[in-house]
């Protein structure tokens, strides 16, 4: 019997260990984990210390606060709540306990309301401001710094953290900082004096034809000014309506991009030949090196840059990428044997010139933008037309930026109204591994505050009989589906979505 003991023991040990070890997906028999909804009332503990002061008698204070938080209005503004606390602590070697009930702000990270004291039998009113001190919350946890403030109990006042009970998603997903931090460092000069007049001529066409592809391609489209807006309109219709003769068949944005890539090209070219060139002219080692530079600015400067769209940035330039773009030039430069070595500088220098005309558009852009996260590095740069106008260059294109490759299987509808429930229902049976719905509203209840017809047929019809399909053949497949639905909290709470 002692040996049947023994084993049993050693079993259950064993489980437990591998249950705290092994952690299966659900199609290996794990659990389905589900991340649950916001909860409807939020949790906080909080210590604070600092100076108590009824009768102007200085003692240390210390306080731990227990609080409840409910939101007044929809929770995704976080305007307005009703919060009730009670704390328990000590003012030197006294006890002291007490309730608070606060109407607070979490969007203006205030609450005002009144707290009564136990143990002084006495009402005042009390401030409260916090802050979480850093994107996400202190300790990574949607924790926050507070300050209480009693005027009416000789302006005590104690210092505080709290951190949110129930609720282990939050502020995990905050990103830490709300910019990106840059660096431009100033690259030394490259020492070569261009003597060549052709050379200034053509890098002074890609200069200007920048600017103008930066405009067309980018076009200034806020209309919060309009002033702004119609005098940038008007600037590029008098462009486009110009004539000049190094544009024939009259300009476009299409003409712009092949100009500056002629004239790209020709700057190369006389670098490398160290001879003069008229406007169009080029030599196949100026192509080449002219593509390599292209190529060079694509994959360090622009990419790179144009990854960072929508964020704030701090020394915002192009400068840090610019620094591994030369590099990358330099070894292609000095592993390639197709440039002269006596060439080098010139070619370099012509490099050079081209980066500052990037960061020379960039400054203009983001003075016209107005936010450094607005600003767009057009691809043109490095691009002419004929190789993006398929739809395989164009995945290669957005693989490359995105930095992961197309997956096979992914397929598009346009569903009509009528037509979703059903699609989605359809989809919902199929799904072998996951389904995720990904909506703005799923309603409880309907226009009438009645329950929500076809929310319930979806969840009986759809969910509910897909789920039970599933157990039944889950000893034939070994796999039961997760299902996530991901909403939308505005339309969520006015919809009455939490039955």
């Amino acid at each position: 019997m002692r040996s049947v003991y023994l084993f049993l023991i050693t079993l259950l040990m064993s489980t437990a260990l591998s249950i705290a070890q092994d952690v299966r997906a659900p199609e290996r028999g794990g659990m389905t984990k589900s991340l649950g909804i916001p909860g409807s009332y939020k949790w906080d503990l909080g210590f604070s210390s600092g100076m108590y002061n009824p009768k102007n008698t200085k003692t240390l204070a210390t306080q731990w606060e227990l609080g409840v938080y409910k939101d007044l209005m929809n929770p995704s503004y976080g305007a307005l709540g009703l919060k009730v606390s009670g704390y328990i602590g000590h003012r030197d070697i006294e006890f002291d306990d007490g309730v608070r009930g606060l109407i607070m702000s979490p969007a203006g990270r205030f609450a005002a309301g009144v707290d009564y004291n136990f143990t002084d039998e006495e009402v005042d009113f009390i401030l409260t401001v916090m802050h979480p001190l850093r994107r996400g919350g202190l300790f990574s946890s949607g924790g926050l710094a507070y300050l209480n403030w009693l005027p009416g109990r000789g302006h005590s006042w104690t210092v505080g953290l709290s951190i949110p009970l129930g609720e282990p998603n939050r502020g995990k997903t905050r990103p830490r900082r709300g910019h990106v931090s840059l660096t431009a460092p100033k690259p030394p000069p490259v020492p070569y004096v261009n003597k060549e007049q052709t050379l200034d001529d053509a890098l002074k066409n890609v200069r200007e034809t920048m600017r103008w592809v930066n405009a067309l391609t980018t076009p200034y489209i806020d209309q919060s000014d309009l002033k702004e807006f119609e005098k940038g309109i008007q600037e590029l219709k008098a462009h486009l309506t110009s004539t000049n003769p190094l544009f024939p068949d009259g300009r476009s944005s299409e003409a712009e991009v092949r100009f500056y890539h002629q004239e790209l090209d020709r700057a190369f070219s006389i670098a490398v030949s160290d001879g003069p060139l008229e406007v169009g002219g080029s030599t196949p080692l100026g192509r080449k090196i002219a593509s390599q530079a292209k190529e060079t600015i694509l994959e360090e400067i622009i990419l790179p840059y144009d990854r960072l769209l929508g964020q704030s940035k701090k020394e915002d330039s192009i400068l840090e990428f610019a620094a591994l773009a030369r590099g990358a030039f330099a070894r292609w430069l000095l592993t390639s044997s197709v440039v002269p070595e006596d060439r080098f500088l010139a070619v370099g220098y012509v490099f050079e010139k081209l980066v500052n005309f990037i960061e020379e558009n960039r400054k203009l852009s983001r003075k016209k933008w107005r936010k450094s996260a607005w600003v767009w590095i057009p691809l043109q740069y490095a691009l002419l037309p004929e190789q993006h106008d398929s739809q395989d260059e164009l995945d290669a294109l957005l693989e490359r930026a995105a930095g992961e490759k197309f997956t096979e299987g992914n397929r598009i509808w346009y569903v009509i109204n009528e037509q979703f429930q059903h699609e989605m229902g359809r989809m919902i049976h199929l799904a072998e591994d996951y389904h995720v719905l990904w909506i703005h509203d799923f309603r409880g209840v309907d226009a009438n505050g009645d329950p929500d017809e076809l929310a319930f047929y979806q969840i009986r019809d759809s969910y509910f009989a897909a789920m039970i399909n599933k157990v039944k053949q889950y000893d034939e497949t070994g796999r039961f589906p997760v299902y996530m639905i991901f909403l939308d909290q505005i339309y969520y709470e006015v919809n009455k979505g939490r039955l």
